[in-house]
Protein backbone atom coordinates (compact mmCIF):
# COMPACT_ATOMS: atom_id res chain seq x y z
CA UNK A 1 0.00 0.00 0.00
CA UNK A 2 2.82 2.40 0.88
CA UNK A 3 4.64 1.53 -2.32
CA UNK A 4 1.57 2.49 -4.36
CA UNK A 5 1.30 5.89 -2.59
CA UNK A 6 4.98 6.55 -3.16
CA UNK A 7 4.58 5.88 -6.82
CA UNK A 8 1.62 8.25 -7.02
CA UNK A 9 3.44 11.09 -5.17
CA UNK A 10 6.63 10.89 -7.24
CA UNK A 11 6.89 13.96 -9.57
CA UNK A 12 6.76 13.44 -13.28
CA UNK A 13 9.87 14.86 -15.04
CA UNK A 14 9.64 15.34 -18.82
CA UNK A 15 12.10 13.35 -20.78
CA UNK A 16 13.48 16.32 -22.77
CA UNK A 17 13.86 18.73 -19.82
CA UNK A 18 17.62 18.24 -19.65
CA UNK A 19 18.23 18.75 -23.39
CA UNK A 20 20.03 21.94 -24.46
CA UNK A 21 18.35 24.35 -26.85
CA UNK A 22 19.98 24.63 -30.28
CA UNK A 23 22.19 27.66 -30.77
CA UNK A 24 20.77 30.52 -32.85
CA UNK A 25 22.13 31.02 -36.40
CA UNK A 26 21.78 34.88 -36.33
CA UNK A 27 25.01 36.55 -37.48
CA UNK A 28 26.05 39.91 -36.12
CA UNK A 29 26.57 42.61 -38.75
CA UNK A 30 29.60 44.78 -38.06
CA UNK A 31 29.04 48.38 -39.26
CA UNK A 32 31.56 49.88 -41.65
CA UNK A 33 34.09 52.19 -39.95
CA UNK A 34 33.75 54.85 -42.69
CA UNK A 35 30.26 54.61 -44.26
CA UNK A 36 30.79 57.80 -46.28
CA UNK A 37 33.39 56.03 -48.41
CA UNK A 38 30.89 53.36 -49.39
CA UNK A 39 28.25 55.97 -50.24
CA UNK A 40 30.73 57.91 -52.37
CA UNK A 41 31.83 54.77 -54.20
CA UNK A 42 28.20 53.79 -54.82
CA UNK A 43 27.43 57.26 -56.17
CA UNK A 44 30.45 57.12 -58.49
CA UNK A 45 29.28 53.76 -59.82
CA UNK A 46 25.82 55.22 -60.44
CA UNK A 47 27.28 58.13 -62.39
CA UNK A 48 29.41 55.78 -64.45
CA UNK A 49 26.37 53.68 -65.27
CA UNK A 50 24.43 56.84 -66.07
CA UNK A 51 27.10 57.97 -68.55
CA UNK A 52 27.03 54.58 -70.25
CA UNK A 53 23.25 54.84 -70.64
CA UNK A 54 23.57 58.43 -71.85
CA UNK A 55 25.89 57.36 -74.68
CA UNK A 56 23.43 54.74 -75.88
CA UNK A 57 20.22 56.72 -75.53
CA UNK A 58 18.42 58.03 -78.63
CA UNK A 59 15.65 60.52 -77.94
CA UNK A 60 12.64 60.81 -80.19
CA UNK A 61 10.69 62.75 -77.56
CA UNK A 62 11.39 66.06 -75.80
CA UNK A 63 14.13 65.94 -73.20
CA UNK A 64 11.82 67.03 -70.38
CA UNK A 65 9.46 64.14 -71.12
CA UNK A 66 12.39 61.74 -71.01
CA UNK A 67 13.51 63.10 -67.64
CA UNK A 68 10.00 62.61 -66.28
CA UNK A 69 10.22 58.97 -67.32
CA UNK A 70 13.52 58.50 -65.49
CA UNK A 71 13.27 60.63 -62.32
CA UNK A 72 16.16 58.74 -60.78
CA UNK A 73 18.54 60.20 -63.37
CA UNK A 74 17.12 63.73 -63.32
CA UNK A 75 19.37 64.83 -60.44
CA UNK A 76 22.39 63.25 -62.11
CA UNK A 77 21.70 65.19 -65.28
CA UNK A 78 21.37 68.39 -63.25
CA UNK A 79 24.67 67.75 -61.45
CA UNK A 80 26.31 66.90 -64.76
CA UNK A 81 25.21 70.15 -66.40
CA UNK A 82 26.22 72.23 -63.35
CA UNK A 83 29.65 70.53 -63.36
CA UNK A 84 29.26 69.12 -59.86
CA UNK A 85 30.37 65.78 -61.26
CA UNK A 86 33.74 65.53 -63.02
CA UNK A 87 33.54 63.19 -66.00
CA UNK A 88 36.93 63.99 -67.56
CA UNK A 89 38.26 60.56 -66.71
CA UNK A 90 35.52 58.84 -68.69
CA UNK A 91 35.97 57.84 -72.30
CA UNK A 92 35.28 60.27 -75.12
CA UNK A 93 31.85 60.48 -76.74
CA UNK A 94 31.77 60.30 -80.54
CA UNK A 95 29.67 63.09 -82.00
CA UNK A 96 27.71 62.98 -85.21
CA UNK A 97 28.50 65.20 -88.19
CA UNK A 98 25.97 67.89 -87.26
CA UNK A 99 27.18 68.11 -83.66
CA UNK A 100 30.82 68.17 -84.73
CA UNK A 101 30.13 71.09 -87.08
CA UNK A 102 28.60 73.12 -84.24
CA UNK A 103 31.39 72.34 -81.77
CA UNK A 104 34.19 72.89 -84.28
CA UNK A 105 32.79 76.22 -85.51
CA UNK A 106 35.52 78.80 -84.86
CA UNK A 107 34.74 81.73 -82.59
CA UNK A 108 35.46 85.17 -83.99
CA UNK A 109 38.62 86.64 -82.51
CA UNK A 110 38.10 89.75 -80.44
CA UNK A 111 40.07 92.69 -81.80
CA UNK A 112 40.48 96.30 -80.79
CA UNK A 113 38.30 99.13 -82.04
CA UNK A 114 39.54 100.08 -85.56
CA UNK A 115 38.40 103.66 -85.03
CA UNK A 116 36.58 105.87 -87.50
CA UNK A 117 35.72 104.47 -90.92
CA UNK A 118 37.11 106.82 -93.60
CA UNK A 119 37.54 106.62 -97.36
CA UNK A 120 39.30 108.90 -99.87
CA UNK A 121 37.06 110.72 -102.34
CA UNK A 122 37.17 113.54 -104.89
CA UNK A 123 34.62 116.32 -105.50
CA UNK A 124 35.21 118.44 -108.60
CA UNK A 125 38.99 118.98 -108.49
CA UNK A 126 39.42 118.74 -104.71
CA UNK A 127 40.65 115.48 -103.21
CA UNK A 128 39.72 114.56 -99.65
CA UNK A 129 42.06 111.95 -98.20
CA UNK A 130 39.76 111.06 -95.31
CA UNK A 131 36.02 111.43 -95.70
CA UNK A 132 34.25 110.17 -92.59
CA UNK A 133 31.67 107.47 -93.36
CA UNK A 134 28.90 106.97 -90.81
CA UNK A 135 26.99 103.86 -91.83
CA UNK A 136 24.14 104.79 -89.48
CA UNK A 137 23.66 108.35 -90.76
CA UNK A 138 20.80 109.21 -93.10
CA UNK A 139 22.34 112.47 -94.43
CA UNK A 140 25.71 113.69 -95.68
CA UNK A 141 27.11 116.80 -93.99
CA UNK A 142 29.44 119.37 -95.50
CA UNK A 143 30.79 122.36 -93.61
CA UNK A 144 30.03 125.85 -94.90
CA UNK A 145 33.76 126.55 -95.32
CA UNK A 146 34.24 123.52 -97.62
CA UNK A 147 31.11 124.45 -99.60
CA UNK A 148 32.42 127.97 -100.14
CA UNK A 149 35.81 126.59 -101.19
CA UNK A 150 34.29 124.23 -103.76
CA UNK A 151 32.00 126.87 -105.28
CA UNK A 152 29.63 124.35 -106.87
CA UNK A 153 26.21 125.85 -107.37
CA UNK A 154 23.72 127.29 -104.95
CA UNK A 155 22.28 125.33 -102.04
CA UNK A 156 18.52 125.37 -101.77
CA UNK A 157 17.04 126.62 -98.49
CA UNK A 158 15.57 124.20 -95.99
CA UNK A 159 13.61 124.28 -92.75
CA UNK A 160 15.40 121.19 -91.44
CA UNK A 161 16.63 121.11 -87.85
CA UNK A 162 19.52 118.87 -86.82
CA UNK A 163 20.06 117.54 -83.31
CA UNK A 164 23.75 116.82 -82.79
CA UNK A 165 25.38 114.24 -80.54
CA UNK A 166 25.67 116.77 -77.69
CA UNK A 167 21.87 117.32 -77.95
CA UNK A 168 22.27 120.82 -79.40
CA UNK A 169 19.92 121.80 -82.24
CA UNK A 170 21.20 123.63 -85.34
CA UNK A 171 19.59 124.84 -88.53
CA UNK A 172 21.49 124.00 -91.77
CA UNK A 173 22.36 126.71 -94.30
CA UNK A 174 20.88 124.70 -97.15
CA UNK A 175 20.97 121.46 -99.13
CA UNK A 176 23.20 120.81 -102.14
CA UNK A 177 21.64 118.25 -104.47
CA UNK A 178 23.26 115.73 -106.81
CA UNK A 179 26.92 116.40 -106.08
CA UNK A 180 29.16 114.00 -108.03
CA UNK A 181 31.50 112.21 -105.61
CA UNK A 182 34.28 110.03 -107.04
CA UNK A 183 35.46 107.07 -104.93
CA UNK A 184 38.21 105.20 -106.72
CA UNK A 185 36.96 104.55 -110.26
CA UNK A 186 33.28 104.94 -109.30
CA UNK A 187 31.23 108.15 -109.34
CA UNK A 188 28.12 108.54 -107.17
CA UNK A 189 25.58 111.40 -106.92
CA UNK A 190 25.04 112.50 -103.33
CA UNK A 191 23.06 115.19 -101.51
CA UNK A 192 24.92 117.27 -98.90
CA UNK A 193 23.46 119.27 -96.03
CA UNK A 194 25.47 122.47 -95.58
CA UNK A 195 26.09 123.23 -91.91
CA UNK A 196 27.90 126.23 -90.48
CA UNK A 197 30.26 124.52 -88.05
CA UNK A 198 33.91 124.27 -87.17
CA UNK A 199 35.95 122.34 -89.73
CA UNK A 200 37.89 119.28 -88.59
CA UNK A 201 41.08 119.19 -90.65
CA UNK A 202 41.23 115.40 -90.35
CA UNK A 203 37.68 114.81 -91.62
CA UNK A 204 36.44 117.76 -93.73
CA UNK A 205 33.49 115.71 -95.01
CA UNK A 206 31.21 113.79 -92.64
Amino acid sequence: MNEQVAEQVAPLVPENSNREKPASNVQRVIPAPFPQRLVKQKKADQYKKFMEILRQIQLNIPLMDALREIPGYAKMMKDLMSRKFDFQDLSNVTLKQTCSAVVAKPIAQKVSDPGSFTIPCTIVSYAFAKALCDLGASINLMSLAVYTKLGIGRARPTSMLLQLADHTVKRPTGILDDVLVQVGKFVFPADFVILDCQVDKRYPLF
